[in-house]
C-alpha cells in the first residue's frame, strides 16, 4: 500500500510457514528440505525458516537454498568441463 499511495518502497521476506519436523503429522519439510508426501518437491525459501532470526534473512534463505540443492544429485555429464575448480559444487558428506 506505501508503495502505491506514498512511493515508498518496501519489501518483506514471509518466514515459517512450511514448518520443518521428523515427519509429515509434525511438519511440513523434513531436515533436507523435501515435502512431505511430495515426490521431488523441495521447499527453499523462507517459508522453511521457523522465525525471524532479527536480521534481513536473505542470506539465511540463501544457505537454505543451498543446502537443499547441495543434496540434489548431478546428471552425469552435466557439469561442465570448464570451470575452474573453484567454481564446481562442494562435495556433500
Amino acid at each position: 500500500m506505501t508503495e502505491s499511495t506514498l512511493n515508498i518502497p518496501t519489501t518483506a521476506h514471509i518466514l515459517g510457514g512450511a514448518v520443518i519436523g521428523p515427519d509429515r503429522q509434525r511438519g511440513v519439510v523434513d531436515g533436507a528440505n523435501h515435502a512431505y508426501g511430495y515426490e521431488n518437491l523441495l521447499v527453499c525459501d523462507g517459508s522453511a525458516i521457523p522465525a525471524n532470526p532479527g536480521v534481513n534473512p536473505s542470506l539465511t534463505i540463501t544457505a537454505v537454498a543451498e543446502h537443499a540443492m547441495a543434496a540434489v544429485p548431478s546428471k552425469d555429464g552435466s557439469e561442465p568441463q570448464h570451470l575452474p575448480d573453484a567454481a564446481r559444487s562442494a562435495a556433500v558428506s
